[in-house]
């Protein structure tokens, strides 16, 4: 039997591709080599607010000095790991230019997806990344395919801005104040009878949790209306978790 996708379809087909890409820890990236051939490899992977992807990379690597060469470059989320038959799983090829970012809410969101990059973070040969999406190949099952164009794959809401500023008092509230709570959703949510989850992002759609090498997107039942709401949509989560 196969196992449960990560992307839950909907007929909003860019939702269940920032869906995917907020589940995965890393990504695939192909980027072009000195001598314009393909060169592909795997790096690890955060969204921004919107979803927008952002990577941390060493000037080292192969693939900085190809996209210091050509920024041009596509970015494979993988969503099949949780099926039995990958090819019937979701997957989503982001594709576009990337670029350097100093955005402190880069950095932050980052760094928070992987609090073990914190080491090198600083280390002098290393830059935050940002993707600017030119085209979305979204696989949403074998045989179902989406082309999503430009801007059309990022989420755009009125209180995203002020969500950026209040996110990390936010995550650490609840990660200081209700490890029971988030330890719920992760069970009514996601399946896991582990213990010790924490939130490590959340935007206008929804709240990310991590605990090693697991991740659990929990999207809310509607988008988030003002942030003046947060608090109430997350009391929500945890009531029907409990």
């Amino acid at each position: 039997m196969t196992k449960t996708d990560l992307a839950q379809k909907t007929d909003n087909p860019a939702a269940d591709a920032r869906r995917i890409m907020r589940q995965c820890l890393t990504t695939s990236l192909a980027t072009i080599d000195k001598s314009g051939a393909p060169f592909a490899s795997l790096v690890l992977a955060a969204c921004d607010m919107d979803a927008g992807p952002i990577l941390l990379m060493s000037t080292l690597a192969s693939h900085t000095r190809n996209i210091d060469r050509d920024g041009r470059v596509s970015l494979l989320f993988d969503g099949t790991r949780t099926t039995d038959i990958p090819m019937t799983g979701s997957r989503v090829t982001v594709s576009g230019k990337l670029e350097r970012s100093d955005q402190d809410r880069h950095r932050q969101r980052f760094l928070r997806r992987h609090p073990d990059a914190a080491l090198y973070a600083d280390f002098g040969d290393f830059s935050f990344f940002s993707l600017q999406a030119d085209l979305t190949h979204f696989v949403a099952g074998f045989g179902q395919v989406n082309r999503i164009k430009g801007g059309d794959l990022l989420m755009s809401a009125p209180c995203t801005a002020e969500l950026a500023m209040r996110e990390a008092d936010i995550l650490d509230h609840m990660n200081a104040d209700h490890t029971s709570a988030l330890d719920n959703m992760a069970r009514h949510f996601g399946g896991s009878d582990r213990g010790g989850w924490l939130m490590t992002g959340m935007d206008a759609e929804g709240v990310d949790l991590r605990l090693g090498h697991g991740v659990i997107r929990i999207d809310f039942p509607e988008i988030l209306p003002d942030i003046d709401q947060a608090r109430a949509f997350l009391v929500n989560l945890a009531k029907t978790a409990a």
